[in-house]
C-alpha cells in the first residue's frame, strides 16, 4: 500500500510522460509497469485519470494537484493508493516470490528552460506497505442496481411507505467466492444504534438483495454496503467505497402524476424504434423537464407515448432500464456502465398507426428520487424491419441521447456495445407516477 502526493508532469506524454509505479519479482529481469488491471480504485478514493493512462499526473486529482506554478505541497494533498499484485505470482516458484519495486518520474515529465510548462514541486511518497497473504487480496467489486440515489447536497427522497429496497452486483475474482453471511447493509437513525440486514443473493447471480425496514415518513436514514468474501483475509468492500462514509435518505409522500413531458413537431426514426433488427438507445430525462411536468418524487409503473407513424411491429427481447442519477450526470458517446435496473424485459408490440399511444406497464416499480433519470431500451429481433417513428423532445446541455442500431445480418447484439452515435432528441414519454 502508498501514499502518495502531487506529481510534476505537464500531463503531455504517455509514459514516460507521469509518475509511473513499477515491480519485478527477483527471478525476473525486466520491470513491469502497474496499470489499470492491478490497480484498486474502490480504496482511498481512486482515480480514473491512472484506470485510463497508467500513470499519476497533476490531473489524477485536479482539485489538490493541480496547483499551478511554484506551487509548495501540504499535508491536504496527499492521496492514498493501493495496488493488488496476487496476478503477478501465480506463476512463481515458492523462492521467486520475493519483489521489488521502483517510483518513477521520467525526466520527459519534467519542464525544462525552454518550454512554457508549469514548475512543478516533485512527487512524494510516505506510508509505503507491502502485504502478503495466503490468499489473494483482491478485494470484491460492488456496483448498485438499485437504491436511493442521494444529491450532492441533501438525503435521497424515497417516495415509498414500505421497506426500502437496496441491490446491488457484487462479484469477486476468487476462488473461494463470497462469504454468504457477510455480505450486509448497516443502517442507523440519527445517533441511535445501529441495525444490520443480511442481502440475499438472488439465485445463481451476482445480484444482491436486502430490505430496510420503513422508518417513517421523513427520517433521515443512513446506510453503507459491506461485503466480504470467504478467504481468510475476508477481503472487503463497501458502498460507498469510502470505509467510512454513508449514503443517506428519507421516506417521502410522493406524487400522482400521469402528465406529458410536451411534445414538438419533432420526429426521429433513427431511435428508439429504427430499421435495424437490433438498437440500443440511452436517454436523460433532466430534473427541470421532469419537475415542468409536476414529476417530482415517486413510484413510476409505466411509460406511454406518441407514434407519428409506422408500428405494428414485435420487439424481442426487448429491455427498458432505469436508474436515478444525480443532476451532475452528463454523457458522452459511450453507453453508461451503470447497472440499471430492469423495469421491463420481454417481447413488446408495438401498436401501429399515427397518432397511436403505446403503453409499456413496468414489470417492476422504479421510484423517482428527484433527480435526473437515465433510460436505456434495447431490442434484439433478429430481422430487419421498418422504422416507427415518435413524437420528440430536444435534449438539454450535456445530457445527449445515444444510440447504436445494427441490421440484422451482422449477427451481433447492439445491446452489449459500448459505443454509439450522439443525437439531440428523445422520446416525448409520459411517465404514470404514483404516490
Amino acid at each position: 500500500t502508498s501514499t502518495s502526493s502531487v506529481t510534476a508532469q505537464g500531463g503531455y506524454n504517455d509514459p514516460p510522460g507521469g509518475a509511473i509505479v513499477e515491480v519485478k519479482r527477483i527471478d525476473e529481469v525486466n520491470w513491469t509497469q502497474l496499470r489499470s488491471s492491478q490497480y484498486d480504485i474502490t480504496w482511498g478514493g481512486g482515480t480514473q485519470d491512472f484506470s485510463l493512462n497508467g500513470f499519476f499526473s497533476d490531473y489524477s486529482y485536479p482539485v489538490d494537484w493541480n496547483g499551478g506554478n511554484n506551487v509548495t505541497p501540504n499535508n491536504t494533498m496527499w492521496k492514498k493508493e493501493r495496488f493488488n499484485l496476487g496476478s503477478l505470482f501465480s506463476s512463481a516458484l515458492p523462492a521467486n516470490r520475493k519483489i521489488m519495486v521502483r517510483f518513477r518520474l521520467p525526466k520527459a515529465a519534467m519542464p525544462t528552460s525552454s518550454d512554457s510548462r508549469p514548475i512543478y514541486y516533485g512527487w512524494l511518497l510516505d506510508n509505503i506497505v507491502v502485504n502478503a497473504s495466503p490468499s489473494s487480496l483482491v478485494p470484491p467489486t460492488i456496483k448498485m442496481v438499485e437504491y436511493p440515489v442521494q444529491s450532492t447536497t441533501s438525503p435521497a427522497r424515497h417516495p415509498y411507505s414500505r421497506d426500502v429496497v437496496i441491490k446491488a452486483n457484487i462479484s469477486t475474482t476468487v476462488a473461494q467466492g463470497m462469504d454468504n453471511d457477510s455480505v450486509y447493509i448497516i443502517y442507523k437513525l440519527g445517533a441511535e444504534p445501529y441495525g444490520r440486514v443480511n442481502m440475499v443473493r438472488e439465485g445463481s447471480s451476482d445480484i444482491w438483495c436486502g430490505r430496510i425496514p420503513f422508518c417513517g415518513y421523513d427520517t433521515v436514514v443512513s446506510f453503507r454496503v459491506v461485503a466480504k468474501d470467504a478467504t481468510s483475509n475476508h477481503n472487503t468492500a463497501t458502498f460507498p467505497s469510502d470505509e467510512s462514509a454513508y449514503s443517506y435518505y428519507s421516506c417521502i409522500r410522493g406524487v400522482n402524476v400521469e402528465t406529458s413531458l410536451g411534445e414538438s413537431s419533432s420526429t426521429s426514426s433513427a431511435h428508439p424504434f429504427g430499421a435495424e433488427g437490433d438498437l440500443r438507445s440511452e436517454y436523460v430525462y433532466d430534473k427541470a423537464t421532469l419537475e415542468a411536468a409536476g414529476y417530482t418524487h415517486g413510484a413510476i409503473s409505466r411509460i406511454q407515448f406518441r407514434l407519428a407513424s409506422g408500428g405494428g411491429t414485435m420487439l424481442n427481447n426487448f429491455t427498458v432500464k432505469m436508474q436515478n442519477v444525480n443532476t451532475t450526470h452528463t454523457t458522452g458517446l459511450k453507453f453508461s456502465t451503470l447497472d440499471l435496473k430492469t423495469v421491463y424485459s420481454g417481447n413488446f408490440m408495438l401498436p401501429a398507426g399515427a397518432g397511436t399511444i403505446a403503453t409499456i406497464d413496468f414489470i417492476d416499480t422504479f421510484y423517482y428520487s428527484g433527480n435526473d433519470i437515465l433510460m436505456q431500451i434495447c431490442y434484439d429481433n433478429g430481422v430487419d424491419g421498418a422504422s416507427t417513428t415518435l413524437n420528440m423532445l430536444p435534449t438539454v446541455a450535456n445530457k445527449g441521447t445515444l444510440y447504436i442500431g445494427l441490421d440484422a445480418g451482422y449477427g451481433l447484439n447492439a445491446c452489449i456495445y459500448e459505443n454509439g452515435t450522439a443525437d439531440s432528441k428523445r422520446p416525448a414519454f409520459t411517465f404514470k407516477m404514483k404516490k
